[in-house]
C-alpha cells in the first residue's frame, strides 16, 4: 500500500448537496460576501471562525444522491450530548464517540453515504442539545469533467488542465490539485500542488518546475467545486470533484473526493 493511501485512510480516521423545503431559508444560492481565498489556508481560517462547519460531498448514482457528510469544526462536546439531523425531511442517525484520548467527536451515519431521491438543493436542519444549530438549504455544485491527459506527461513542463461544468454554473470558488509520486523503494518521493481559482474559470495551468522529482510513477489530478452557505455562525461547505489518476487501484468514493479537501487543511 502506498504511503498516500495510507496518508488518505489516515484522514479518513482522523476526520473522520434538490428541492428546497420549508424548514430552512428560501435562498439556496451561493453565499454572498465570502472572501476571496488566495489559498486553502485561507480557506480554513475562515472556517475556523464558526461555531460548527460541515461538509456534505455527493455523487449521483442513477436516480439517487449519495451524499457523506461530516463536520469540519465544532466546539467543545462531551458523551453525553445529544444531536438530531434531517435532510430533505429524512432523519439522519448522528452519534456521539470518544476517541482514547477521551475527547469526543461526531459522527454522522456512521460514516456512511446518505441516500437521497436526486435534487439539486439539500435543506439542513441541524439541532445541538435541542438548540437548533443549521436550518438552512445550500445549493449543490455543478459536477466538474476534467478532459483526458496525454497518455505521456513531462512533469517538468506546463500542464494545462480543462474541464467542464455540467450544468455549467459557477460555485464560489474551485480547487485544483496534483499529487505525484515516484517507486515505492527506498528512493520513494512525492510532491504536490493546490490551488484555488475563481469559480468562472474552466482551465488552470500548472507552471513548469511546480514539482521536484521527475521520475514520477503515480499521479492524481483533480479539480474540486465548493459551495458555501452561512446560518449564524455555521456555515455548510457542499463539495464534488472529479479525479484523473493513472493508478486505478484509487477510490472514488465521496469519501475519497472529501478527503482531497480536508488533506489541504494543516
Amino acid at each position: 500500500m502506498s504511503k498516500l493511501r495510507l496518508a488518505l485512510i489516515f484522514v479518513v480516521a482522523v476526520m473522520l448537496v434538490m428541492t428546497a423545503v420549508s424548514c430552512g431559508k428560501k435562498s439556496t444560492e451561493p453565499e454572498d460576501g465570502i472572501p476571496n481565498f488566495q489559498n486553502m489556508d485561507q480557506f480554513w481560517n475562515y472556517v475556523e471562525g464558526f461555531d460548527w462547519a460541515i461538509v456534505l460531498g455527493y455523487e449521483i448514482v442513477e436516480n439517487d444522491m449519495m451524499v457523506w457528510m461530516a463536520p469540519v469544526e465544532m466546539p467543545e462536546i462531551s458523551e453525553e450530548d445529544t444531536f438530531s439531523l434531517v435532510v430533505n425531511n429524512q432523519a439522519i442517525p448522528v452519534e456521539v464517540y470518544v476517541d482514547y484520548d477521551g475527547d469526543a467527536y461526531v459522527v454522522i451515519n456512521h460514516y456512511h453515504d446518505i441516500v437521497l431521491p436526486n435534487s439539486t438543493n439539500l435543506a439542513v436542519k441541524f439541532t445541538h442539545n435541542n438548540v437548533e444549530v443549521i436550518n438552512t438549504s445550500i445549493r449543490m455544485p455543478s459536477f466538474p469533467s476534467l478532459q483526458n491527459l496525454p497518455e505521456a506527461i513531462d512533469w517538468t513542463k506546463p500542464l494545462t488542465l480543462k474541464w467542464s461544468l455540467n450544468p455549467n454554473r459557477n460555485s464560489s470558488f474551485q480547487n485544483v490539485w496534483a499529487y505525484v509520486e515516484s517507486d515505492y523503494d527506498d528512493d520513494y518521493d512525492y510532491d504536490e500542488y493546490e490551488k484555488i481559482v475563481n469559480g468562472a474559470a474552466r482551465q488552470h495551468t500548472i507552471p513548469a518546475g511546480t514539482f521536484s522529482i521527475s521520475n514520477v510513477l503515480n499521479y492524481e489530478v483533480g479539480v474540486g467545486e465548493v459551495n458555501l452557505k452561512k446560518d449564524g455562525n455555521s456555515l455548510l461547505i457542499s463539495t464534488c470533484g472529479d479525479i484523473v489518476s493513472n493508478d486505478y487501484g484509487y477510490s472514488r468514493t465521496n469519501v475519497r473526493k472529501v478527503e482531497r479537501l480536508l488533506k489541504t487543511r494543516k
